[in-house]
């Protein structure tokens, strides 16, 4: 499967919400806020991702002369802005839809 952007994939997130949103006539202001806060939750949440890709569960810190190594903040951080995400979900009451493309057999 080849690698889609992460601008390309929020911009499909985003119209696939309103959409479920738009088919339930939660139209809305304060429907799209939220959905605007959904996104930007995902944003920090690849962000968070990526950080942990690149650095791991622990990082070297140079203080001065000193050098140690702590846990990332990153790995404490995301499941915290995936519960968010989910609570917004949760509120929106929106629900995966089944798609044939999902469907892997299991």
């Amino acid at each position: 499967m080849p690698k889609i952007s992460r601008s390309t994939r929020k911009i499909k997130l985003k119209v696939g919400l309103l959409k479920q949103l738009e088919r339930d006539g939660k139209t809305e202001e304060h429907w799209y806020d939220l959905v605007l806060d959904y996104l930007t939750f995902w944003e920090i949440k690849e962000k968070l991702k990526t950080e942990i890709e690149r650095n791991g569960a622990m990082i070297t810190v140079h203080n001065g002369k000193q050098k140690f190594r702590k846990k990332n903040d990153a790995v404490t951080e995301l499941p915290r802005i995936h519960k968010r995400m989910t609570e917004i979900l949760d509120v929106l009451d929106i629900k995966p839809i089944e798609s044939e493309e999902d469907d892997d057999g299991y």
